[in-house]
């Protein structure tokens, strides 16, 4: 089996492996394992889970090649990390509102390297705005800078037009300084908006390479591996989680988990100020 098909891949998380997805080529390439007929019928029902899972947050085969393997990745990845109980995380930094886990990376279909940057997870709630205004905020650029002290701009490159109602996706070129005073970095992502359970909505993001985007001398290019925004109604507002991965050039792995830890709890109590404070002048 190819082991870099992007419909096909396999990661552990603790000590439990399982085999997300399969493509045609891989179910006609010719192993002998792979052409008995109960390996391809137990292949056929988790290509059948899968898609029913996609199509339950609202994809469509519709994209093509270039960006259709890494959402749809991306998307099952957003619900391991959110929902899986073998996931152990553990508290890196406490706040009065924001708690920050970690937890060990779920391998991708990616690059190896993508594995050994540090995930974390942090929650808070919001008060006094509904899930759908919070993530129209998130989602336009314009209003960026507005709750990150980090970013300097986001520029929208291309709008993927979605058929499907409620959804959009784009890509997406941010440039953004760091807590630490290091050379500023840029991203170029795929981002994608969709209504989840209950009112909620979830934000995907998912580093890619765009031609309106080059690299910049003024900046060091760096990738989301995956970030996840998922709001959820509460009876005063919203509660966002978020789930942070980013691969960085030049700085070690435990320096890049100090820095977005700080990073994110600086991100999300200035978030919910600013939201809140909002909340309030219009009442």
């Amino acid at each position: 089996m190819n082991k870099r098909c992007s419909a096909v891949y396999t990661y552990q998380s603790s000590s439990i492996t399982r085999e997300r997805g399969i493509c045609d080529a891989c179910s006609s390439a010719g192993t002998s394992a792979a052409t008995t007929s109960s390996n391809t019928g137990r292949r056929a029902k988790r290509c059948t889970n899968r898609n029913r899972r996609l199509r339950s947050m609202r994809f469509k085969d519709w994209r093509g090649s270039i960006y259709k393997s890494s959402l749809e990745e991306a998307a099952l990845l957003s619900e391991e990390y959110l929902t899986s109980k073998d996931l152990k995380w553990s508290q890196v930094k406490g706040d009065v509102n924001v708690q920050v886990l970690e937890s060990n990376p779920i391998p991708t279909s990616s690059p190896d390297e993508d594995t050994m940057w540090p995930v974390i997870k942090a929650r808070v709630t919001i008060n006094g705005i509904k899930p759908k205004e919070l993530c129209n905020l998130l989602m336009d650029s314009d209003r960026v800078s507005e709750y990150n002290q980090y970013a300097t701009c986001r520029i929208d490159l291309e709008e993927l037009k979605n058929p499907k109602k409620g959804v959009v996706e784009k890509i997406v070129w941010s440039k953004t300084n760091n807590p630490f005073k290091l050379k500023p970095y840029d991203f170029v992502s795929l981002m994608r908006s969709a209504p989840s359970e209950k009112g909620g909505y979830r934000i995907i993001t998912r580093g890619c390479t765009h031609a309106k985007a080059p690299a910049h001398a003024d900046y060091v290019r760096s990738h989301v591996v995956l970030g996840v925004n998922e709001i959820q109604k509460t009876s005063r507002g919203s509660v966002i989680t978020i789930i942070q991965q980013s691969r960085y050039k030049g700085i070690p792995q435990w320096f890049v988990q100090k820095m977005n830890t700080v990073g994110t709890v600086n991100y999300l109590i200035a978030l919910q100020e600013d939201c809140e404070k909002k909340g309030l002048e219009r009442t």
